[in-house]
């Protein structure tokens, strides 16, 4: 079996050695392999803008996430301070109900300022968030018109 077909080969090649491909053959062989190259560099400069597109979101994200993250930490570090001060004048309170005022003052002041605080990263939250979001529909947007591109 093996060597019947390696036989036909040789027939093949043989038979295929003398025969010529008609020059309209090779034209659109050729004429194949170059729109083929030019769809494949449009891909390529589509696949390049698309990851640094891709590289600019994740650096968004980053930023985004640090800057929420920040003002985290600061508003817990303003809060620490806030109770240590509280504490401080609760130390020197010279009756149980001067303590109890002061008590009641820092209970209230704290309410409003983590009412505020949260308030204010939840929309630092939401504007990183609609960043992204936007962020993201310009990439898809873009690497949809390069697809087109590249297969027009």
């Amino acid at each position: 079996m093996h060597e019947q077909l390696a036989q036909q080969a040789r027939n093949v090649l043989v038979a295929a050695g003398t025969t010529e491909v008609p020059a309209e053959v090779r034209a659109l062989a050729q004429e194949s392999v170059g729109r083929a190259r030019e769809a494949y560099a449009r891909w390529v400069i589509g696949a390049e803008k698309g990851a640094k597109a891709l590289e600019d979101v994740i650096g968004l994200a980053r930023s985004s996430a640090k800057t929420v993250g920040e003002k985290a930490i600061a508003n817990a570090l303003a809060n620490t301070e806030a109770a240590f001060n509280a504490a401080d004048q609760l130390a020197r309170a010279r009756t149980l109900q001067e303590a109890a005022q002061l008590q009641v003052a820092f209970v209230q002041t704290q309410m409003e300022t983590v009412g505020e605080q949260g308030k204010a990263l939840f929309e630092l939250s939401l504007g990183v968030a609609k960043n992204a979001a936007d962020a993201l529909t310009a990439i898809t947007s873009s690497v949809d018109s390069d697809l087109k591109k590249v297969l027009a």
